[in-house]
């Protein structure tokens, strides 16, 4: 499992706003899975798991935004990152509608 996390890590494609980076690729097995970075420079550990249990939620209740063969990774840049589900939430969908593309950025 974490050497197929580090794959994605490596070579997997990236979308980025100014606090949060996707990095995806492709895993062939019909459903997204979904892996969490959120360094110690964002905060303390509550800020943390508040963070990461804001963004499973939009992956669970959000999930028909996200394409069915996805491996992708969240990683939280620290800065200014609003605690809000909604802003949060648009990002997201945001961000998961360019997946498509294909493109490095």
């Amino acid at each position: 499992m974490r050497s197929q996390f580090l794959n994605v890590f490596r070579t997997g494609l990236r979308k980025k706003n100014s606090n949060i980076l996707f990095i995806y690729k492709p895993n062939g097995m019909g459903l997204s899975r979904l892996g969490l970075d959120v360094p110690r420079k964002v905060g303390k550990a509550h800020l943390r798991n508040r963070i990461k249990r804001l963004i499973r939620e939009i992956f669970r209740k959000q999930r028909n935004f996200f394409p069915e063969h996805l491996d992708i990774i969240v990683k939280v840049i620290p800065g200014d990152l609003a605690l809000d589900y909604q802003a949060i939430e648009q990002e997201f969908i945001r961000l998961v509608k360019t997946f498509d593309s294909g493109r490095k950025q």
